[in-house]
């Protein structure tokens, strides 16, 4: 419950019932008539001195205007006074509004607002009136009634719901006028401006200082009990009991004394002190509370009865709560809390008619449940087994699995086991598996229960409770095969470990013997179920040796042989599984023993022994669980032997053999891939392509597709093998599976000339699975596409991510080769130069090491680091005389020379590195000679150099090349009667190629130079 408030202003807090009931009307008489009283005792301490002054300066100025003037003002300010008294209220609002108009600073204007603004709050409008109020307080400062225009603002503030705006008034009031004679109550009222904005220790704090303050105020009931309510709104309830009890002390006439009551129930109820809060709420109840809040008292009285155990002393007071006929909302629950007490009192018969009543009346269904279980126990005690069981019954049948639904299927199983039905008790008893514990049901009906839900395969909700069972030291000792049966429920729920635990736990109880070896044998088999295969061999090995007549040996021995093979033992599998086939030829674990023999063979190596078993395991068509595995092996085996036209025929007869095979799928695959092998790529890619329309849903249907892809390939039809590719990665969610159609689409795009999707084929594939192996190859071609096509920041960073991801491959070296030659490309040398470096460093034995070496260099000395080429140069040169590298490293000696300014020396270089008299390599170092002697200005031997280019026989475009780089150097020797001659030669030899266009380009210029000049000679 709300605290309840009280304001002039209200008649019902939004709470609940208001705190001051009938005293709104009294608390606005008092704040008037503290209004009126104020204006008198004012009047009676300055009347006199007042009139007299007024008479005398009538007699002073009778002659003057003014006045006349006052006495109008005065007269019209006593008419709207007396408008205001005898309650015209809406006449005196007028009044006082010409009024002031009329007189903006007369003697009376500041009484007037005052009067106007309470005139406006009695009128409720609380709006106009805060504003009237602020308005004399602002412009009227200095009036000795400041105070109360103040205070009538605060006031009109609460009115208005603004309790910060009436806290800040009342605040300010306090500071600035402590002398004020509404300071008692300002105080108390700023309380409640800060208790209704919820700042519950300053609202405190505020009551007590005015408690403190004014102990004989009228207001102090009120205060009292708002400082009980903001204690426990603080969750101060001990203190917040203290006040009460004073308060209840002190004004035991109280008109809030039932609300108080109430709480202080509430409060000792929350510390605790339950029959406390029974004292006071049946305090409550006597008091004048409205009727809902009297049941509400009482009701609460009686439910605290009930938990407290005094069931004859709540069923009293509930009884005489339902006689005053309460409210349907305090009724219903009176009722079923009767009901209750009556039943646990014993007193069956009341219980039971009560129940009747709710049942038959209750509206709601789950209500209706309630009562209805509630009428069964009743009628249960009674006796009535057959009216409790339908009961019972039907609160089961709703099915709302919670605890009245457990606690219905044990008192049920009851009632039928009294009625000698105990098949219909086992149908009921599945509700107990809804989380109750022990303690909350009898354990041989709960082990009933579980038996019936293992035998219904439930394992897990019988392993819960034969798990609660195992806990519960009585019940073991009762039934010692709790464990074994609880071990049954997790090996068949596949919780291995915890079954051989249970298993053993048994096994050393050694009760009921009958069930020890069984135990036994499941230990061992849980054991190898859960891979713990050596416990699991120990364990076996010690069955098979204790109980060598039990007919579990057999399955011992075998599954023996099965750890071992788990275990990578073959020979030893081998040894038991053939024992098994030898010792035990009518056995039911033959056929699956011989299986395993021939998959121990295959797996030690032996495929022609174990491709005789899988034969005649295919060929006498046994019938065992594994024999579709059995043939399966076979075409293995015989597809692995490259006996293809074999495998065709098993793999093709598996599914008319075996048709609930879930392997129909793997045998037709392996049909398409005997054919492929065969080199039938037309017959490979139709059964390929059929695979998914026969089985739609197998797994293989994407790398289905993908082979009949490569059978496309195989027929050179590059653009259907894409679309098989492109289906088959729509296909799968399976990253191996993806990465190969990825990789496919994109060889396929290759041959197909496509470099876009190329490229985004393995570029896919390597953003979505990186570290696949077909990645690796991925990389190489994507970085190698736009290497060809001059992306060389892709092709960098793709061939880079190779050798970073896949350092061992052994396409990692040339990765990281290519990658360095794309940084070139790009003009990134320093980084080009650190991937060759790493080359060099990372693979010392790739055959590309020479080749980086000497790119470095290159590298370096586009770089700018001419000297430091040099350096490496002389190096390699000097360690790797027969090196067939040697010569382009000399050359690349020169060069750098070159770049270094060193021309004499560089031109030496250049001429020990030709390779051949007329090659690539040896016109470029003629052509370099030339380029050193130009820039030591000896333009005739450049000349010669160039010129001996032109008639050596070089390869095409260097004659050309050399004979213009000739005609310039004449040019710019002052030769150019030379230069024209050599220009012409090769415009007239070359035409329209493009040295021809460039020669001739050249001998305009010159024609337009040898114009210009003899143009200016003229002049």
């Amino acid at each position: 419950m709300k605290r309840p408030f009280f304001s002039p202003f209200m008649k019902e807090d939004k709470g609940g019932f208001s705190r001051y009931q009938g005293l709104e009307t009294f608390l606005l008489q008092a704040t008037l008539r503290r209004w009126s009283a104020a204006r008198r005792h004012r009047r009676g301490k300055q009347g006199t001195t007042l009139s007299i002054l007024i008479v005398t300066t009538a007699l002073l100025l009778s002659t003057l205007a003014p006045l006349r003037a006052f006495g109008d003002e005065n007269l019209e300010f006593r008419r709207a006074r007396a408008a205001v008294s005898g309650g015209r209220l809406l006449e005196a609002q007028g009044m006082l509004e010409d009024f002031i108009e009329r007189y903006p600073h007369g003697r009376n204007t500041a009484r007037a607002k005052y009067l106007l603004g309470q005139v406006l709050y009695r009128r409720a409008d609380f709006a106009g009136a805060a504003r009237v109020f602020s308005e004399t307080v602002e412009a009227h400062p200095d009036w000795d009634h400041a105070d109360r225009a103040a205070y009538g603002k605060a006031m009109s503030q609460f009115a208005m719901l603004d309790y910060s705006g009436a806290a800040k008034t009342l605040d300010g009031l306090l500071k600035k006028y402590p002398e004020s004679e509404n300071v008692d109550d300002s105080l108390y009222w700023l309380g409640e401006a800060l208790y209704r904005r919820a700042d519950y220790s300053a609202a405190l704090a505020r009551f007590n200082q005015f408690l403190a303050s004014y102990p004989g105020h009228a207001f102090r009931e009120y205060a009292i009990d708002s400082v009980a309510w903001c204690l426990e709104l603080l969750e101060k309830e001990g203190e917040a009991i203290k006040v009460r009890e004073t308060f209840l002390r002190d004004f035991p006439k109280s008109s809030l004394k039932g609300p108080a009551e109430l709480r202080l129930a509430t409060d000792y109820l929350r510390t605790g002190d339950r029959q406390a809060a029974i004292k006071h709420n049946m305090l409550a109840e006597s008091s004048d509370l409205p009727p809902p809040l009297r049941e509400r008292a009482m009701l609460r009285a009686g439910l605290l009865l009930a938990e407290t155990n005094q069931f004859q002393e709540a069923a009293d007071v509930l009884e005489k709560l339902l006689a005053t006929k309460p409210q349907a909302d305090t009724a219903e629950p009176a009722m079923a809390a009767l009901g209750n007490c009556h039943l646990k009192a014993a007193n069956y018969e009341k219980a039971e008619n009560v129940f009747k009543e709710l049942v038959e009346s209750g509206k709601d269904k789950e209500y209706r449940r309630s009562m209805a279980f509630q009428l069964a126990l009743a009628q249960m005690a009674r006796g009535k087994f057959a009216v409790a069981a339908d009961q019972f019954s039907a609160v089961i049948d709703f099915a709302a699995h919670d605890s009245m639904e457990t606690l219905s299927a044990v008192a049920l199983a009851e009632c039928f086991s009294r009625l000698d039905r105990p098949g219909a008790a086992a149908e009921k008893l599945r509700p107990l598996l809804d989380g109750r514990s022990p303690s909350d049901r009898r354990s041989d009906v709960t082990l009933a229960l579980a038996g019936s839900l293992f035998r219904a395969n439930r394992f897990d909700e019988a392993g819960r409770i034969y798990a609660e069972l195992s806990a519960d030291k009585e019940a073991v000792k009762k039934w010692p095969q709790i464990p074994y049966y609880e071990g049954l429920c997790h090996f068949h729920m596949a919780r291995y470990g915890s079954a051989s635990e249970k298993f053993a736990e048994f096994v050393r109880g050694g009760k009921p013997e009958a069930l020890v070896p069984p135990a036994g044998f499941m230990k061992a088999d849980s054991l190898l179920m859960a891979r713990k295969l050596d416990e699991a061999k120990l364990a076996h090995k010690a069955f098979i040796e204790k109980w060598p007549e039990n007919p579990l040996a057999i399955p011992a021995l075998y599954q023996t042989g099965l750890a071992h093979m788990l275990t990578a033992n073959y020979t030893e599998a081998s040894s038991a599984l053939a024992e098994v086939v030898r010792s035990y030829p009518s056995a039911r674990t033959v056929a699956p023993a011989r299986y395993f023999l021939g998959l121990s063979r295959m797996k030690a190596g032996d495929a022609a022994g174990a491709l005789e078993i899988f034969r005649v395991l295919a060929d006498n068509n046994m019938e065992f669980e594994l024999a579709d595995r059995a043939a399966l092996a076979y075409g293995w085996l015989a597809f692995s032997g490259r006996d293809y036209e074999t495998a065709v025929k098993v793999f093709t007869q598996i599914e008319s053999k075996f048709p609930r095979t879930e392997f129909a799928d793997f045998a037709w695959f392996f049909t398409g891939a005997s054919h492929y092998r065969q080199r039938l790529p037309r017959t490979a890619g139709a059964h390929f392509q059929r695979l998914p329309k026969l089985f739609p849903k197998s797994r293989l249907n994407a790398e289905a597709l993908i082979w009949a892809g490569l059978c496309e390939e195989r027929l050179n039809n590059p653009a259907n093998a894409l679309r098989l590719y492109e289906q088959a990665l729509q296909m799968s969610r399976e990253p191996l599976v993806r990465a190969e159609a990825l990789y496919s689409m994109g060889w396929a795009a290759m041959r197909l000339a496509n470099s876009g999707a190329s490229t985004a084929a393995f570029v896919k594939l390597t953003s979505e699975y990186p570290r696949e192996p077909l990645a690796e190859h991925a990389y190489y071609w994507q970085g190698r596409l736009d290497f060809g096509n001059g992306r060389w920041d892709g092709a960098r960073e793709s061939l880079f991510k190779l050798s970073e991801i896949f350092p061992n491959s052994p396409l990692a070296d040339a990765s990281l080769f290519f990658a360095a030659r794309a940084a070139r490309k790009s003009s990134d040398y320093p980084k080009a130069v650190a991937l060759f470096e790493s080359l060099t460093s990372r693979y010392p034995r790739s055959l590309l090491l020479d080749q980086a070496e000497i790119e470095a260099a290159e590298s370096t000395i586009e770089g700018g680091g001419a000297a430091l080429a040099a350096q490496k140069l002389q190096s390699f040169i000097d360690k790797n005389v027969a090196s067939p590298l040697r010569p382009l490293a000399v050359y690349d000696m020169g060069k750098a020379l070159q770049r270094a300014g060193k021309f004499d020396e560089a031109i030496e270089q250049y001429r020990i590195a030709p390779r051949g008299e007329s090659t690539e390599p040896a016109a470029r170092s003629r052509f370099a000679i030339a380029e050193c002697l130009a820039e030591l200005d000896r333009t005739g031997e450049a000349v010669a150099e160039l010129v001996a280019i032109a008639r050596g026989g070089f390869p095409a475009g260097w004659p050309e090349r050399a004979q213009l780089q000739a005609a310039r150097l004449l040019e710019r020797d002052g030769r150019p009667n030379e230069a024209r001659q050599m220009y012409e030669s090769v415009a007239e030899t070359y035409g329209d190629d493009a040295a021809g266009m460039v020669a001739l380009k050249a001998i305009r210029r010159m024609e337009k130079e040898s114009e210009n000049g003899r143009k200016g000679w003229r002049k």
